[in-house]
């Protein structure tokens, strides 16, 4: 399953502040060659998850539709998609409803995300 996000269990309900330690939540395959995800924090109530991706050298996503906003953050590497290269630093947000191309990386990347549960991958004809 791509998005693998969807199937995570909601995050603790109970204090205000949730710490997850780099040893809590291992990377996880995704199903898309080259693409691993480790889960931060998933709100239930606002349908929202938030993960660290890392993308291997020459990997892609597929092109998807968000179903809530979407916040990227590069933490290293590159992220394509069309014209737009972002690096190390560059934040990019994306609206409710709107689509991405597929996302594409040279070098790798690894991406701060807090993401919709209900963003939808689409299918493109070959």
């Amino acid at each position: 399953m791509a998005q693998t996000w969807k199937d995570w269990p909601a995050g603790a309900a109970g204090p205000a502040t949730t710490v997850v330690t780099a040893a809590a939540t291992p990377w996880e395959e995704t199903g898309l060659a080259g693409i691993e995800v480790r889960r931060l924090f998933v709100d239930a109530a606002q349908e929202r998850a938030t993960m660290l991706m890392r993308m291997a050298p020459g990997s892609s996503y597929p092109a998807h539709r968000h179903g809530g906003a979407e916040d990227c953050y590069v933490l290293s590497g590159d992220l394509r998609h069309g014209d737009t290269v972002l690096r190390a630093g560059d934040y990019q947000y994306a609206a409710p409803g709107s689509e991405h191309e597929p996302q594409s990386t040279t070098a790798g990347c690894v991406l701060f995300v807090v993401s919709s549960l209900r963003d939808e991958i689409l299918e493109r004809p070959a």
